[in-house]
């Protein structure tokens, strides 16, 4: 009877230690991959003019004293592009003042949400704005900035035949160039920064006259 007894026992362990081997394994899981494509990002601008007329980059205005010539320098940011500092630089002849006067902020569209002086030592004549319409994400359509107040300067009242007569046989008009530039947001602490990543012998973005 005790053998009998013990057989039982050990054939109850052996099928409790199988059991016990069957449960035991190791604790796993997996996930699927995920997979960092890094791709390049971009800044694209374009600057036009509708008015007045011209060839190419180049336009053409008459001047009569104390009349309005429409003037519609336009800086578009494309698409796609990164959040950035955007940048218009204008350049007036050194005769321009003696057909329109000084060319100050004041013929800039300045203000709220419209465009700033850079206030920068030896800079004159720039003017940004921070272009970031979607909190830091690529524009997702073009976004257009129109740079003069009203889009139009005016001859001044104060122009003579002799100062006509002059410009025709020197051959030297007035002229007002502009040029856009554009340099990333992130990454770059202030406008002064941003302006000083542009090199000033680079060839600019269509210049309009």
């Amino acid at each position: 009877m005790k053998k009998k007894t013990i057989a039982i026992l050990m054939a109850a362990m052996l099928v409790c230690g199988g059991v016990a081997g069957a449960t035991m394994a190791w604790l796993t899981d997996s996930t699927v991959t995920i997979r960092n494509t890094f791709t390049a990002g971009d800044v694209e601008i374009e600057l036009t003019e509708k008015n007045p007329s011209g060839d190419g980059n180049v336009r053409y205005a008459k001047m009569i004293p104390g009349s309005e010539i429409i003037k519609d320098p336009q800086v578009t940011v494309k698409a796609g592009s990164e959040p950035c500092y955007l940048f218009v630089k204008i350049e007036p002849s050194d005769n321009y003042s003696t057909f329109f006067g000084e060319f100050t902020e004041e013929n800039v569209r300045i203000g709220k949400d419209e465009w700033q002086a850079l206030s920068v030592d030896g800079v004159t004549n720039v003017y940004y704005r921070i272009v970031n319409p979607n909190n830091g994400q690529p524009l997702n359509e073009n976004r257009d900035f129109y740079v003069l107040k009203d889009n139009k300067v005016q001859v001044s009242k104060d122009v003579t035949k002799q100062d006509m007569e002059t410009i025709k046989t020197s051959g030297s008009y007035p002229t007002l160039i502009f040029t856009a530039y554009a340099v990333q947001l992130e990454n770059i602490s202030s406008p002064a920064v941003a302006w000083a990543q542009i090199s000033p012998t680079e060839s600019p973005t269509q210049p309009s006259t």
